[in-house]
């Protein structure tokens, strides 16, 4: 039950003033009564008292449940649940929010990153014979899944030029769906999936379409899969849960490799043509209508994003008048009376300048709210998205992201020379079996926040390169472990940080700059591998991974600053808070309160 403290504000009697609509000097009372009110936290939704002769006088602000379920308006709409303005928006033949969730989890699994299932698409690749004929000139091994290393060479090319255009991209895909909304941008990605499986499948050495079609399934890459993060817009108090859950679906769609592997390999009469054809109509022709009719033409707004574009006042006919009787009021009445009021959780009693009997002849003073902890703030004025960019938020993860792109390519294409053949095929079961930490990391996420995942994640790039520099042979199993735990989230990271940091309407901006830094320095792989590690070192990739562990410990270096970046204010679009100093004789701030006044 709600406690009152009771107080008094001094005032100063004006003489006459000419904001006053009369000649006549102010009618100013020599005090104001003031009762503080205890509010619950968990309840922001805020009214004004339309009642008069009950206990609480006119201008009371309260947080009455029983009010509330009665019928009367609420200043505030809910910011979670389903019943959050983000959750009733417009959905395609009006389906579920949830049974949508469903449909873009599969969709998701079927069509997301299957070219980063790299192991057992690699080894469909070299017993499909491509680039065998590079192989006529060259001794042959016979410990290995490739024919010769210029076989090995030429395939884990297409690996690397695939991760470089795929990031690269990420800059297009997301201007294409900032301005050309989620189904425009999925469709292009699936059509685009859908020709690099037909062009891997007649790929031979009379017609090398092998690069044109990775290519194409670069391209498709982000393009089908960043429009379904879309979803978690529908979701407010859950997003961060519901982007790692497409993550983790994303990191599913890596299986899809190897159950095409799997069945060539129990169906050996089919050929690696008709596996990439029945794919290419199954899978991704599947996701092209789901994309042509279950993505909205426009992305789904943030609550963050329909709470400040609403008004934050609802001034309707009788609490009008109600609050001009009473002497304060919704916003259109404190407006008229000098007054600045945001209805918040957290509010907070600064000024008292001049009170009046009537709202035209009266300067109040202003009530400011600050959010809790998490930061939002519906009348701040937002950060330009330039500013924006030249800040630590971005630069530190534009530094980051890049780095973990490069030694995840490198460690990805060098694992058929760091391991053998068997650990090499466990790699290859263990990328599908990602998506269930990336469920559990979901599950942290959400609890502890964005930057723990990040901080895990950064951890397991550390783990898996230093145990793939031990010569013990059980440890290459425990580093192919940590790299499962690392592919779990290795984008999913990114677009949680991402989509907690930034606004949603720039997510495809900043995404798309820090992915496409990432492709072009993954391309840094190449004279690592062929001219560095193969030339210089003559095979010897001890010091070329050496190398790759000092990165990973840069990155976790600066996961860590940002940890305690984020602590100190989590988003990079708001300005923090100004912290209201009391002075002597004022009414000290109570985090919790609800501010009632009697003229």
């Amino acid at each position: 039950m709600a406690t009152s403290l009771e107080g008094c504000v001094e005032v100063l009697e004006q003489e006459g003033d000419s904001a006053c609509p009369c000649s006549s000097p102010c009618a100013v009372p020599k005090k104001m009564h003031v009762a503080v009110v205890s509010a619950k936290m968990h309840e922001p939704e805020t009214r004004l008292s339309d009642k008069r002769g009950s206990d609480s006088s006119p201008g009371t602000i309260t947080a009455n449940q029983e009010d509330l379920s009665m019928g009367k308006e609420s200043v505030l709409p809910p910011k979670t649940g389903s019943q959050a303005a983000a959750a009733l928006q417009p959905r395609p033949f009006n389906l579920s929010r949830y049974v949508l969730l469903v449909v873009y989890v599969l969709y998701t699994f079927a069509s997301a990153r299957v070219l980063f299932g790299w192991p057992s698409l690699s080894s469909m690749l070299f017993r499909a014979g491509a680039f065998e004929w590079l192989c006529r000139e060259e001794p042959h091994v016979t410990d290995k899944r490739y024919m010769c290393r210029a076989q090995d060479s030429a395939v884990q090319l297409l690996f690397t030029v695939g991760v470089a255009v795929a990031f690269c991209f990420s800059l297009a895909a997301g201007l294409l769906m900032d301005f050309k909304g989620p189904k425009v941008c999925a469709c292009v990605g699936q059509l685009m999936n859908t020709v690099g499986w037909i062009l891997l499948g007649i790929a031979s050495e009379d017609c090398q379409t092998y690069i044109p079609g990775v290519f194409c399934l670069a391209l498709g890459a982000d393009a089908g899969y960043l429009p379904s993060l879309n979803i978690s817009n529908l979701f407010p108090g859950q997003e961060g849960l519901v982007i790692v859950t497409m993550s983790a679906a994303m990191s599913a769609s890596f299986s899809i490799p190897t159950i095409m592997d799997g069945f060539w390999r129990s169906h050996p009469d089919h050929s690696f043509f008709w596996i990439c054809v029945t794919y290419a109509i199954t899978g991704t022709g599947l996701c092209f209508l789901v994309a042509l009719f279950l993505f909205p033409a426009r992305s789904y707004k943030s609550q963050e994003e329909m709470t400040r574009e609403a008004p934050t006042v609802n001034a309707r006919g009788k609490e009008t008048a109600s609050a001009d009787m009473s002497g304060l009021g919704t916003k259109a009445s404190c407006e008229r009376q000098g007054l600045d009021f945001t209805p918040e959780a957290n509010s907070s009693w600064e000024t008292v300048e001049g009170v009046g009997e009537r709202a035209e002849s009266a300067e109040v003073g202003r009530c400011s709210s600050n959010r809790d902890g998490e930061g939002r703030q519906l009348e701040a004025s937002l950060i330009p998205f330039s500013r924006q960019l030249r800040s630590p938020y971005f630069y530190c993860f534009y530094i980051y992201w890049p780095l973990n792109a490069l030694f995840y390519n490198f460690y990805m294409t060098s694992a058929e020379n760091l391991f053998n053949a068997h650990v090499n095929d466990v790699l290859g079961i263990l990328g599908p079996l990602s998506m269930v930490p990336a469920i559990l990391l979901g599950h942290v996420a959400d609890t502890w926040g964005v930057m723990a995942l990040v901080l895990f994640i950064s951890s397991a790039g550390v783990l898996m390169y230093a145990f793939a520099l031990c010569t013990f042979t059980p440890c290459y199993y425990v580093s192919a472990v940590f790299s499962c735990l690392y592919l779990s989230n290795f984008s999913g990271q990114m677009y949680a940080y991402m989509g907690d940091t930034f606004q949603s309407t720039d997510f495809g901006k900043v995404v798309g700059i820090t992915s496409a830094t990432g492709g072009l320095l993954s391309l840094l792989r190449i004279p690592l591998h062929d001219k560095f590690t193969l030339g210089v070192l003559e095979g010897d990739y001890f010091y070329t991974c050496l190398m790759m562990l000092g990165l990973t410990l840069v990155c976790l270096c600066l996961a860590v600053y940002l940890f305690f970046l984020k602590r100190r204010w989590p988003k990079a679009y708001l300005p923090p808070p100004k912290r209201a100093e009391p002075s002597g004789g004022a009414l000290a701030a109570d985090p919790a309160v609800a501010v009632t006044v009697h003229s």
